[in-house]
């Protein structure tokens, strides 16, 4: 439907007569009450979008099982509640679904795991809850992985390190605990990793250095310690680091300095301590440094960052954030 034509109104039980329809498109047309059951009769249907329409309500139908034939599922923005029937797992030719800003409550069914052609989950801002399943782990087409902004708990399964074509885990701001799986070593195509926002603990695995198409690491507000791995500085994609609100300890890694692509490094507020490396003026891609919030670490920058001022052009706005953050140049 056009962004601009308005429906309104209740789906008609007559829809289930277009035994023929494969397509079906009415995002942001007022709809409102239950779906009809006879929706569930077009089992040639491969495109579902209801999106926003937030007069749909009531529980999601098992029935959707039925549509075998989907390809494209899009109920984000609804008002459907009650738990994600298990019966989704019958939509073996899925490959999107999106299920964000609903009221769907209770776990992400084990049987999700059966969508074996599934590229992209969208569930986020929701309050769905459990543990996520290991069982994701079977989705080998896997590209984009967001469930963020929801009450899900517990570990974030091993079984992910197997999705060797997921580019984006965006899992920030859930309840997670334990450690990042070493398995996620294996994910050689990712290009984002969002954590940020749980209760994830433990040491930061070095085992993530591994991963050279990585652009965006962001570990933020969790409970990780022990010191930035070495190995970090091996990724020559990174272009955002955001390490800030944990309780890591040790030394900044002299060899930040090889992150050339760096457009953002964080690690506020943790027990960091020693000297702020000099080679941080070399980066000249870098606009937002924030070391704030580690009393352990040096406000005087060390006498080689006067040299990296002196030769680097980047060096200005490095030097300028650092002072504003309290940092002085240690005079020779």
């Amino acid at each position: 439907m056009d962004d601009n034509f308005t429906v309104g109104g209740d789906l008609p039980l007559s829809i289930g007569r277009l035994s023929n329809l494969e397509q079906l498109h009415l995002k942001s047309t007022n709809l409102y009450g239950d779906l009809p059951p006879s929706l569930f009769n077009l089992t040639l249907l491969k495109a579902l979008n209801l999106q926003e329409n937030p007069g749909l309500v009531g529980p999601l139908s098992h029935q959707i099982g039925n549509l075998t034939n989907l390809r494209f599922l899009n109920l984000s923005k609804t008002g459907f509640s009650g738990s994600i029937p298990n019966s989704i797992g019958n939509l073996i030719n899925l490959e999107h679904l999106f299920l964000s800003r609903t009221r769907l409550t209770g776990p992400i069914p084990h049987e999700i795991g059966f969508l074996s052609k599934l590229q992209h989950i969208r569930i986020s801002h929701s309050p769905i809850s459990g543990s996520l399943p290991a069982s994701i782990g079977n989705l080998t087409s896997l590209e984009y992985l967001y469930i963020n902004d929801t009450k899900i708990t517990g570990e974030i399964p091993s079984t992910l390190g197997t999705l060797t074509s997921l580019e984006t885990i965006f899992l920030a701001r859930n309840c997670l605990s334990g450690s990042i799986p070493p398995s996620f070593k294996t994910l050689v195509s990712l290009f984002r990793l969002n954590l940020e926002g749980n209760e994830l603990s433990g040491c930061i695995p070095p085992e993530l250095g591994q991963l050279s198409s990585l652009a965006v690491l962001k570990l933020n507000e969790n409970k990780f310690s022990g010191p930035i791995p070495i190995e970090l500085c091996l990724l020559s994609n990174l272009i955002q680091l955001d390490v800030s609100d944990n309780v890591l300890e040790g030394e900044i890694p002299e060899e930040v300095v090889c992150l050339g692509r760096l457009t953002l490094l964080k690690s506020a507020n943790n027990r960091l301590s020693g000297c702020v490396p000099a080679g941080l003026a070399k980066l000249v891609n870098l606009y937002s440094l924030d070391l704030r919030g580690n009393e352990g670490l040096s406000t005087e920058l060390p006498i080689a960052f006067n040299s990296s001022y002196e030769t680097s052009t980047g060096s200005v706005a490095v030097l300028d954030m650092l002072m504003n953050q309290g940092f002085t140049l240690k005079q020779e």
